[in-house]
């Protein structure tokens, strides 16, 4: 940006220390640097304020230029291309939704660890043991949940 050589440097240097006096050097220098600090920053929001009107300009001119890039368009197809591209896209979307309905319909259901009871009571944990739940079997296991003796209400 400045193209300032070392020697310019040192000059300014001896010059601001011959006015302003070696008391008031340090905290000029300090004011400048935070001045500069301030500068820098303001010129990084700028800069971040002008890529973004630019992206939104850009999506302006080209509204469409994300949906050519997720369906595969490039320039110059022929509407024909066009065409054959998103019902190919269609269609596999569609096979692989078939795909997984029919996994999930076959009983590839989720696999749920259960800790099993053990012989040192159930706050010990240590066995563990797979529970498989499917679409149509929700629970594989029922679990036996005793029922409140009568006359006591659950509080």
């Amino acid at each position: 940006m400045f193209d300032v050589a070392s020697t310019e440097i040192l000059v300014v240097v001896v010059l601001a220390l011959i006015f302003l006096g070696p008391r008031e050097l340090p905290g000029i220098i300090r004011a400048i640097s935070k001045a500069m600090s301030t500068v820098r920053g303001m010129m990084a929001e700028l800069r971040s304020g002008v890529e973004t009107l630019a992206r939104e300009v850009e999506d302006e001119v080209d509204p469409n230029r994300e949906l050519r890039r997720l369906e595969g368009i490039r320039p110059g197809m022929t509407p024909e291309e066009i065409t054959e591209t998103i019902m190919a896209n269609r269609a596999r979307e569609e096979e692989e939704a078939d795909a997984q309905a029919q996994a999930a319909a076959d009983g590839e259901g989720l696999s749920v660890p259960v800790a099993a009871p053990s012989d040192d009571g159930p706050e010990s944990g240590t066995g563990s043991d797979t529970v498989s739940a499917s679409p149509t079997e929700p629970f594989a296991d029922p679990i036996d949940v005793p029922s409140p003796e009568p006359g006591k209400q659950h509080e």
